[in-house]
């Protein structure tokens, strides 16, 4: 089952995939979801003993250049207690993973060199945290350089 939650005050859409949950309300400040056999409320880091994989997949871009570029660093701001992995695509095609580990709790801005053989000229991404932690992020860009050829 595929159910997406929008948030109004923000327009922010969170989606969730692979549940056995046929339904979904907020009581108070818990949320709840419902099966044919149980009822759980939504929070925490894993599902059944299982990590919940989250995943945030940005919109293909130019990057605010229409020929081929490549990428020197990917910056993020994150907040976040665990790992997170953002793995560019460039023209349809995954590129090797970058991973981003806060050093300190809280909100932090963090730049990371991105391989020299990725060029191409339409960028997207994915990050994905790990062992099932949650984050949050207000910042991402990259660091481009236009090739000629």
């Amino acid at each position: 089952m595929l159910t997406l939650h929008t948030n109004l005050k923000n327009n922010a859409t969170t989606q969730l995939a692979g549940f056995d949950f046929n339904s979904f309300c907020k009581f108070g400040e818990h949320y709840l979801a419902c099966s044919t056999t149980k009822l759980c409320e939504i929070g925490g880091e894993t599902y059944d003993g299982v990590d919940i994989a989250s995943v945030l997949e940005t919109f293909v871009t130019k990057l605010g250049y229409a020929g081929n570029k490549r990428l020197q660093y990917i910056y993020l701001g994150v907040e976040t207690e665990g790992t997170v992995i953002v793995t560019p695509t460039v023209d349809g095609a995954d590129q090797p993973a970058v991973t981003f580990a806060p050093t300190a709790p809280g909100r932090q801005y963090i730049y990371k060199p991105v391989g020299r053989g990725s060029t191409g000229a339409y960028w997207s991404f994915k990050v994905e945290n790990v062992d099932g932690c949650w984050f949050a992020i207000d910042h991402m860009s990259a660091s481009v350089v236009k090739l000629r050829r």
